[in-house]
């Protein structure tokens, strides 16, 4: 119990990870709506998978063409979604006009992050007994109140 004691509140916050993974999600959905984008307008495709006769035994034997072929798709995923950026207002109205689905699972999945980093905000200040303000930000102590000094009559008086 102490080393938990000892480690809360040393990692990324809450709020600093819910706002990470939102970008992360983000990303992701500009990234699949470049790739409609540019598969319906310049009919791209990420990778041209290669024959089976192309390596000896075939593509289910042969792992690393495999992971040659995962890894060349990634990379042509991440460029051809720099390279639509200055496509950004039609491949938005694309996506939302003739692939909403894009739209609306990337909406369903930042109100997810949003809801689960809210219920776990509160689940953690009911674990730790503290209010939700008390568990996000660390409190600084505040400095102590100086008590004047009493005040005595001078002597002779009284």
């Amino acid at each position: 119990m102490s080393d938990e004691t000892d480690t809360y509140g040393t990692g990324l916050s809450l709020t600093k990870t819910a706002v990470i993974l939102a970008v992360v999600v983000a990303l992701f959905a500009w990234g699949v709506a470049a790739a409609e984008y540019a598969a319906e307008a310049d009919g791209w495709a990420s990778v041209e998978a290669p024959d089976e006769d192309a390596s000896p035994g075939g593509l289910r034997r042969n792992r690393s063409a495999g992971l040659r072929l995962m890894i060349g798709a990634l990379l042509a995923f991440l460029w051809n979604g720099v390279v639509q950026i200055p496509n950004l207002p039609w491949v938005i109205g694309f996506t939302l006009t003739d692939r909403t689905w894009i739209a609306v699972l990337f909406v369903l999945a930042e109100a997810a992050i949003v809801g689960g980093a809210f219920l776990f905000r509160k689940l953690d200040a009911e674990l730790h007994g503290q209010t939700v303000r008390e568990s996000e930000r660390p409190v600084r102590p505040q400095p102590r109140k100086k008590r004047r000094p009493v005040r005595r009559p001078p002597p002779g008086y009284g």
